[in-house]
């Protein structure tokens, strides 16, 4: 894992910090953005993994949440078991979500990953990271507009 490899990505979405919390936390978004089952607990200290199937490869992600702050920040570690490695520290890469409320009814989203197998893992992650971005604002986004209605 190189850990010196990092990628950012950041997004206004139009939903204050609360909504855009509770998308980052709720299981429905990875189930339908990565047909991911999640299964464990987003508190501090704690461990969760995604599972499921990708390209007809069945999975299982292990993680465990290193920092949190409510509607803030979440960090966690990131294992796979695509990589075909050992499950350990020097193996994982650290995932990170931050909100920052720009006003009342807006904040910036931003999700970073440090570190990398290699370049195809990277480009694949890029295209993951965008994508799930995407879909987090679009649900904060209907969420807060269907909460003002």
């Amino acid at each position: 894992m190189n850990k010196e490899i990092k990628y950012s990505i950041s997004k206004l979405v139009n939903a204050p910090k609360s909504i855009v919390w509770s998308v980052i936390l709720s299981p429905d978004t990875y189930k339908e953005i990565w047909a991911a089952e999640f299964s464990g607990s987003w508190e501090k200290g704690r461990a969760f993994s995604f599972s499921g199937e990708w390209d007809g490869v069945p999975y299982q992600d292990k993680c465990s949440v290193i920092d949190r702050h409510d509607e803030k920040l979440l960090v966690y570690t990131y294992w796979s078991s695509f990589w075909n490695v050992p499950q350990r520290e020097a193996e994982s890469c650290i995932i990170k979500y931050e909100i920052n409320e720009l006003d009342e009814h807006s904040s910036e989203l931003t999700i970073t990953q440090t570190g990398f197998r290699d370049d195809t893992h990277y480009a694949e992650t890029v295209t993951l990271w965008e994508d799930t971005i995407d879909f987090m604002k679009r649900v904060a986004d209907k969420l807060y507009l269907e909460s003002d209605s």
